[in-house]
């Protein structure tokens, strides 16, 4: 449940804290005036609102700070800060008199807050409320079963050889990544009192952004002044400048016993698999201290010429949980919840968690909520453990309407700050509740402030019709949180945490450069846009990706070369999504401006994304040859290489390519599915090698996290089961694929060639009539879906016996470069034995073409 804060004060300051005090709520906080008890000795009535608050909030003036009662709260608050009585202390500014006269020992606990306005004092308290309730619903030791792991990366750290200044941990998310660096601090400097902090390190933000996520790692607030002064500072486009200055705030935050750890999105493991310009020079002004002060965490893997170049970086790779460390970890948590469970059962879990721990721990969630012997029967209802079937699991949980609510805004944000959750409800009370809600059954997860759908979900709630917000209601709450940053203008400050949530609302409100807002949108960075931008290019809104991307192209002062060349890359892929031939020769044009190879070789890649989608596939090969040169080991250009090799049959050099690509990216659903679809095409389906290598992607596929709500297994599913004449079981997979992506014309395609195999010509025509329907969305888009459509069209009118419609389609297929004799060999020899209706033209056809026939 949600604590209550005390609210400590002089009577002078009455009237702003009795304000306060009604935004709250009687239910959230303890206020002298109208919670006490009556009828007790005052100081009697004091200790027992303490015993009820988590929180202990001093309005600092002067007057308070001079105020006998005050100086005796503050005592009580501190002694209660040490014996773990009370969680927090916040104090308030509000005239910034007397500061000096608090206790040092208290500020050392303190969270200085400089806010004079109710309202955002009263967001603040809410946000630390939220907070406490969330870290109270988490187990205290989250490092169980790792020892093996634990001595392996302490014998990395501690090697007498080398020198080491940083940890980098990869593996799959929620393995325990941050967990075992967490562990290995506290075991090497005991000393550390406070929470390490995690910055997420985007591929397309500057050094300005990154130093104000660190910039709030020490301090809740900031102004628009310091975002100004940290912009000026981190102007430079120089990597090796920007790593001095991020290490030098590195620095600073050991001397106050804090670290921080970088999450890689992008930032930090560039695409070949190397460390980006800026992670570079950070770890190279390391070296410098000799003291262990930067910390990674990574999905990709570094290849092994980045462990080289980084001797004073000890790289660890994660793996799942081996079954002994698994035991141990469910025994400890079963314990700690209260669950009583079997030798047998203890088994089950293992089994089917798979070495995940945050399988283990929605597990035992359904094994505290249900008998355990029923929970483990009914898995299917309950748990299901693999990303394409948690779906069943987001089904089977019951929510609120205010619950479904939350998990939508979570679902379009990605993650909201804690300060946000009351804007979107009448009362506290009200969004207290719906954490309390989502926290106990696992839907959503907190941290440092920060609330975002629980992993296991997140995929089943993307595609969840649902948890859609609309535009009506994206655009309503978008202005209220473009208003709520807004709110802080009179104190000058706003919370850090918010500054990426409410600028983006800020933008997508189309208020960024109002009158109302114009404060507001000095918080407003150009990464903000590229977010937005990719946001939309993920989401298919290619038009808005152009939009955004141009917005941070006019930024390009303050954009590195690698978010420029980001933004400029986003503008060119979505024009050539819609056909706009201008556009994209804009980007590659922007791209080519710039005296830097990468991005040259980013524009070859545009050129020949271009190229692929208009069918011109021996120029879209040169161009990815051209930038491969220079992204030699790119995930991008090996999965586009791969793909041609495929559109082009070559299915052996599409192996390789998928081969290649999935070293650094091995759980990429995009590049799988190309390898499956190739190994179908060129393997015995009755050989073992085929049963092997095509269980084992298709098991790897169904696995691999995909974005983009594209049905990658269920396609490759029904074409195995359609190759081995299992009809049922291939429809199946068929209508799975189009329910869960029924906007691609891949789905509808797929399912017309199970219908038509299965003598349903109706229902193959149907469904061509569908993909046909998809596939346009915009000038010379999806040449090759044109092809596929074609082929299809052949082959329903060879199942028709239509032997003239069927070479008409045929010779169609000639404007797209393909030449497939062994189809027109059919059609003929087909037609021998049926309607001879212009069977010589077809043959000279043939003849002419295929020489020696």
């Amino acid at each position: 449940m949600i604590g209550k804060v005390f609210l400590s004060h002089s009577s002078a300051d009455k009237p702003l804290v009795e304000a306060v005090y009604k935004i709250v709520g009687e239910r959230f906080a303890e206020y002298d005036a109208a919670t006490f008890e009556g009828g007790l000795p005052n100081w009697e009535v004091i200790v027992r609102a303490f015993e009820r608050c988590q929180i202990f909030a001093l309005f600092a003036t002067s007057k308070a700070i001079g105020s006998r009662w005050v100086q005796n709260e503050i005592r009580e608050a501190r002694q209660r800060i040490k014996d773990d009585r009370l969680k927090r202390i916040l104090v308030f500014t509000t005239d910034g008199g007397g500061i000096s006269d608090i206790p040092e020992n208290l500020r050392e606990f303190a969270a200085f807050l400089t806010l004079t306005k109710p309202s955002t004092i009263a967001q603040a308290i809410q946000r630390h409320l939220l907070e406490l309730s969330a870290i109270d619903r988490q187990d205290e030791d989250d490092f169980v079963g790792r020892d093996a792991e634990l001595a392996q990366i302490k014998g990395l750290v501690l090697d007498p050889d080398k020198e080491i200044t940083g940890i980098s941990v990869s593996g799959l998310a929620l393995l325990g990544r941050r967990a075992l660096i967490n562990q290995v601090m506290r075991n090497l400097y005991p000393s550390l009192s406070r929470p390490n902090r995690v910055v997420d390190f985007h591929i397309f933000q500057s050094c300005a952004d990154i130093a104000i996520d660190l910039y709030g790692s020490v301090n809740e607030l900031i102004s628009p002044e310091t975002i100004s002064d940290l912009r000026q500072k981190f102007k430079s486009d120089d990597a090796e400048s920007c790593g001095r200055n991020l290490y030098s705030i590195l620095e600073t935050l050991a001397a106050q016993k804090q670290y921080v750890i970088f999450s890689d999105r992008g930032g930090i493991i560039n695409h070949s698999g190397s460390l980006t310009n800026i992670a570079s020079a950070v770890v190279k002004s390391s070296n410098k201290s000799g003291a262990l002060r930067v910390f990674f965490v990574t999905t990709r893997k570094p290849v092994a010429r980045a462990r080289s170049a980084f001797p004073n970086i000890a790289f660890f790779d994660l793996n799942p949980m081996n079954a002994e460390a698994a035991r141990q970890y469910i025994v400890q948590k079963s314990r700690t919840r209260h669950i009583s469970l079997t030798a047998n059962q203890i088994g089950q879990i293992v089994e089917l968690g798979r070495g995940h721990v945050q399988n283990y721990d929605f597990i035992l969630e359904k094994c505290k909520l249900y008998p355990p012997a029923i929970a483990l029967g009914n898995l299917d209802d309950i748990y299901e453990v693999s990303r394409d079937r948690s779906r069943k699991l987001l089904d089977s949980i019951e929510l609120s309407e205010n619950g479904k609510f939350f998990v939508s805004v979570l679902n379009h944000y990605f993650n909201v700050p804690a300060e946000f959750i009351p804007a979107l409800f009448d009362k506290f009370e009200d969004a207290a509740e719906v954490c309390n809600e989502l926290l106990d059954k696992h839907v959503i997860v907190e941290e440092h402030g920060i609330y975002s759908i629980s992993a296991p979900l997140v995929e089943a709630a993307g595609r969840d019709r649902r948890f859609d917000l609309g535009s009506e209601r994206t655009g309503a709450i978008a202005i209220k949180f473009a208003t709520l940053l807004a709110e802080y203008k009179d104190d000058g400050v706003i919370p850090v945490n918010i500054i990426d949530a409410a600028s983006i609302a800020s933008i997508e409100a189309g208020t960024a450069g109002t009158t109302a807002t114009n404060w507001s949108s000095q918080f407003i960075l150009p990464s903000h846009y590229i977010y937005l931008a990719r946001h939309a290019y993920n989401k298919r809104q290619y038009e808005k990706a152009i939009d955004y991307s141009n917005s941070a192209i006019s930024y390009q002062a303050s954009l590195t070369n690698a978010a420029y060349i980001y933004a400029c890359r986003t503008l060119g892929l979505s024009a050539a999504r819609l056909g706009d031939d201008a556009t994209v020769k804009s980007a590659v044009a922007k791209l080519n401006a710039v005296d830097d190879v990468y991005s040259k070789a980013a524009g070859a890649f545009v050129r020949g994304f271009n190229f692929r989608l208009l069918g011109d596939f021996p120029a879209a090969e040169a161009e990815f040859h051209r930038a491969r040169e220079t992204l030699r080991d790119d995930v991008s250009l090996l999965r586009e290489l791969a793909l041609l090799s495929l559109l082009t049959r070559d299915y052996e050099k599409a192996i390789d390519y998928a081969d290649s690509a999935l070293i650094v990216a091995s759980d990429s659903a995009y590049i799988l599915d190309i390898l499956a679809r190739s190994l179908a095409a060129t393997l015995d389906r009755h050989s073992l090698e085929y049963d092997f290598r095509m269980l084992d992607v298709l098991k790897r596929l169904e696995r691999a996290s995909d974005r983009n709500n594209y049905s990658f297994y269920q396609l490759r599913s029904a074409e195995k089961d359609l190759a081995l004449s299992r009809y049922p079981a291939a429809l199946q997979s068929a209508n799975d694929a189009v329910r869960i992506s029924p906007d691609l014309a891949a789905t509808y395609l797929m399912r017309a060639k199970v219908h038509l195999a299965s003598g349903k010509i109706k229902e193959a025509r149907e469904d061509r009539d569908a993909a046909k329907a998809r596939t346009h969305t915009g000038k010379n888009r999806h040449r090759y879906f044109d092809a596929e459509i074609l082929r299809l069209e052949i082959e329903i009118a060879i199942k028709a016996r239509r032997w003239t419609e069927a070479t008409v389609h045929h010779k169609s297929l000639e404007q797209f470069g393909v030449s497939d004799s062994d189809t027109l060999g059919r059609i003929i020899a087909r037609g021998i034995n049926g309607d001879r209706t212009n069977l010589d033209a077809s043959v000279r056809l043939w003849a002419s073409q295929y020489k020696g026939y």
